[in-house]
């Protein structure tokens, strides 16, 4: 079986990758579609994993990534049946997250307020959603900035075999790990933000009452993912 994960940045990808790392062999079974993972491969002098041949690379097992989209599960076997899998997060701890990633360099960032107001101004809007449907799905960068249907969304995710939340993820790791027959699992979380910058704003009640409003696809779709990692897990 195989198992393909489309990461939203900033939703704990990088825990993810960790973790099973330790389980899958890097490059083969476990196939970093992303920056890091092809500049790795290329640093080994291994071919970009799209471009070998079917047989190897019908020997990955997990395939995760920001450049997974809705085509990666073509590049296996017809026959094998493709698990599609993704996690969302609080819009209003997403944005913050993006905000002191973005800034991590700095010493002096932009305040996040004038930041936020001048991503709603370039039509940044419901960001997870946009991601999705852009990247993803490969869908018109137009049309992106007028989603409003959260319907459209819930027909495309109950399609997919795991659907999750950040928040949720220790629990859920585990549980993913033994439908993948996987024996002494354990979660090897990872904090980027974190752990390599400053954090330069931090989340207030008022900051998480105003950005969840005013994102509300996002909300709905991250609402929905709640539920979805609860079933999962009974």
């Amino acid at each position: 079986m195989k198992f393909i994960l489309y990461h939203i940045p900033k939703t704990g990808g990088q825990t993810i990758t960790n973790s099973f790392g330790k389980f899958f062999t890097t490059h083969e079974e476990l196939i970093h579609l992303g920056v890091d993972g092809i500049k790795d491969a290329k640093k080994k002098g291994l071919k970009d994993w799209k471009n070998r041949k079917k047989i190897e690379r019908d020997k990955a097992k997990l395939v995760l990534g920001h450049y997974v989209d809705i085509d990666t599960q073509n590049l296996f076997k017809i026959q094998e049946q493709a698990k599609h899998m993704i996690i969302f997060r609080e819009p209003a701890r997403h944005i913050i997250s993006l905000y002191n990633f973005n800034f991590r360099n700095k010493k002096n960032p932009l305040s996040f307020k004038i930041w936020y107001l001048k991503q709603k101004l370039k039509g940044s809007r419901n960001w997870q959603a946009t991601n999705f449907y852009r990247h993803f799905l490969k869908k018109s960068y137009i049309k992106s900035y007028f989603l409003n249907d959260v319907d459209f969304f819930k027909k495309i995710l109950d399609s997919f075999f795991y659907v999750s939340v950040t928040k949720n993820i220790d629990r859920d790791l585990p549980i993913l790990a033994k439908k993948m027959e996987l024996d002494n699992f354990t979660v090897k979380t990872k904090n980027i933000s974190v752990e390599r910058k400053n954090v330069h704003y931090k989340l207030s009640e008022s900051d998480r009452e105003f950005l969840n409003r005013d994102n509300p696809l996002d909300f709905k779709i991250w609402q929905y993912a709640c539920s979805r990692s609860d079933d999962f897990a009974n």
